[in-house]
């Protein structure tokens, strides 16, 4: 007799695949920005996009490559004094 796993019951096969291209949206999701943000980043060709029927979407693979180059943040620790 088989047995299933029973956390692959339900899915499909494509839930495992990367989609190559995104929304809008979406991608601000995934920088956790907001969407107009990923609009000035495509008007200033920092992430490929490209129009499909009335759709923008964007690759993956540049929102990947965005986050990858961005610089490191730099934060300072700063210490709270107590309050009297």
């Amino acid at each position: 007799m088989t047995t299933v796993d029973p956390s692959i019951i339900g899915r499909k096969a494509s839930d495992d695949i990367e989609p190559e291209w995104e929304r809008p949206g979406d991608c601000a999701r995934a920088l956790g920005v907001a969407r107009s943000t990923v609009y000035n980043a495509i008007a200033r060709g920092e992430l490929d996009a490209r129009k499909f029927g009335g759709c923008t979407i964007i690759s993956v693979a540049s929102r990947k490559a965005l986050a990858r180059n961005l610089p490191k943040a730099q934060i300072a620790l700063t210490s709270k004094k107590p309050t009297a």
